[in-house]
């Protein structure tokens, strides 16, 4: 199996309940796993974070550019990862939620086993981190999945 990050901070739309940073599979793309995400306040102000399970995605701007951190010999990512949403997901569900302090580089980092939180081929699969209550703001974050 193929190891895959990518990172960036939030730079055109800011993250709300249902938008923001994240990763979805494509039509055709196989299953995959996410095994890490971390998120840092940009900012003196505290803020809440929280990653939701999507079954659609809202609409994608920043595309990113995924690294492949193992096995160089796998096939590339399929996955599509991005800065920002213009449009609202659709949440199936909030699966981890924190409080980031209010400090610029307070973070959190979530991690998940191998194969435990698994996301389905299908376009509109995937996940992205939210800003779940209160003030939005932008954050610095990384992502990392398994193929």
């Amino acid at each position: 199996m193929a190891i895959f990050e990518v990172a960036s901070r939030t730079v055109t739309n800011l993250p709300t309940t249902l938008r923001g940073p994240g990763i979805f599979a494509a039509a055709t793309s196989g299953k995959f796993w996410i095994r890490e995400v971390g998120i840092f306040n940009t900012t003196a102000t505290a803020v809440c974070v929280g990653i939701i399970v999507c079954t659609a995605s809202g609409t994608q701007v920043g595309g990113l550019t995924e690294y492949q951190i193992d096995d160089a010999s796998a096939p590339a990512p399929s996955e599509t990862a991005f800065t920002s949403q213009s449009s609202d997901s659709t949440s199936a569900a909030t699966i981890r939620q924190a409080s980031l302090g209010a400090a610029i580089g307070s973070g959190v980092i979530f991690t998940w086993g191998e194969k435990e939180l698994e996301i389905a081929e299908g376009t509109g699969n995937g996940i992205v981190i939210n800003c779940p209550t209160g003030t939005a703001q932008h954050v610095d974050f990384y992502l990392k999945w398994q193929k």
